[in-house]
């Protein structure tokens, strides 16, 4: 029997990171995961950006998240020997007037300036002409595969990993599969939406299909913004999406890859061809807010799960929130608790 801190069901994102942290503090972890189809952290883009949408918002904690980020990020390279996590510049394409003047006005918050670069003319090789354009700053992107091979391959090596999948029906109180545990971390993406621990989450599926392409003329070294994303992965490659559907449906559609083309035809003005297509389902809850915290069911079993379309961002903080919480009962925040949902 063996006998460990912290079992984690799950190795996407949410159960790297959280036992990279947990191993870091001194605890001991085991690892199991399977390939579920459709997980998200397998083929996300992986972006890191603190200013989204149509409203040019500040993303939710940005100005906490981003610098755990980089440490938990920088850190897990450093470990690994490779370089996961790469900060640039994303591009923002401003398209009119109205854009510009909405950019420059929420340039001047406070909370927004250090994300936000001044705008300026449209002056960018192979891309269609613009009104203008500007820089958001502290951006970047962690390649999640080669992350979590690495991270798995390390944790073999350490005699810590299973090739396994934890089902709610197969625990016993502190105990799995051969292995004693004091607490049970399920980071099993959408499909924590079935686990009996925590019932009553709405945890839906987002599926987004993605494109893999070659652009030999390009030399963007930043992402491109505007309704799409472009990231640059080196060796004239770039990872282009990514679509919205909330289904768990993981068959490609003709309508996402015509929808892909039509937007990324309206930005690049160089030839490119086609690699492959990618398609994962994300974790999404409605007030786009993880979800973390204890069962009720059953003593030592807990969830991080819920962090959506900003999974890289969110999960070195929230991660080790939830370890905090656990091990020195630290306070856990009421907007991130999944109870929030239980009525």
């Amino acid at each position: 029997m063996k006998k460990v801190d912290f079992l984690i069901a799950g190795q996407g994102i949410a159960g790297t990171v959280f036992s990279y942290l947990a191993m870091k503090a001194g605890y001991s972890v085991h690892v199991a995961d399977v390939a579920l189809p459709g997980m998200s952290s397998k083929v996300a883009g992986g972006l890191i950006n603190p200013i989204t949408g149509r409203f040019m918002k500040k993303s939710w904690m940005a100005e906490t998240l981003f610098p755990c980020l980089n440490e938990v990020y920088k850190d897990m390279d450093a470990l690994l020997g490779i370089e996961s996590f790469q900060a640039m510049p994303i591009l923002r394409l401003l398209e009119n007037e109205e854009e510009q003047k909405r950019w420059e006005e929420k340039r001047l918050l406070s909370d927004h300036q250090p994300f936000m670069s001044a705008s300026s003319a449209f002056e960018h090789p192979g891309l269609l002409p613009h009104h203008a354009a500007a820089y958001i700053l502290q951006g970047g992107w962690l390649d999640t595969g080669l992350l979590l091979k690495h991270w798995r391959d390390y944790l073999i090596k350490q005699n810590t990993f299973s090739e396994l999948q934890v089902l709610p029906s197969d625990i016993a109180k502190g105990r799995w599969n051969e292995i004693e545990f004091r607490h049970l971390i399920f980071c099993e993406g959408y499909h924590g939406h079935y686990n009996p621990f925590f019932p009553g989450i709405p945890l839906n599926p987002a599926k987004g299909e993605l494109l893999l392409v070659e652009i030999p003329q390009a030399e963007w070294h930043f992402v491109i913004n505007k309704h799409l994303l472009i990231i640059p992965l080196g060796n004239q490659l770039y990872k282009v999406g990514a679509t919205v559907e909330h289904t768990d449906d993981l068959q490609l559609l003709d309508t996402s890859l015509e929808e892909l083309e039509t937007k990324l035809k309206s930005i690049v003005a160089y030839p490119y061809h086609i690699r492959d297509r990618l398609v994962g389902i994300r974790p999404t809850v409605r007030d786009r807010r993880p979800v973390l915290g204890a069962s009720t069911a059953m003593e030592g079993v807990w969830m991080l799960n819920g962090l959506g379309t900003k999974g890289v961002a969110l999960a070195p903080y929230m991660a080790k929130h939830l370890l905090q919480h656990i091990v020195s009962k630290a306070p856990l925040m009421q907007e991130v608790n999944w109870k929030r949902f239980v009525r």
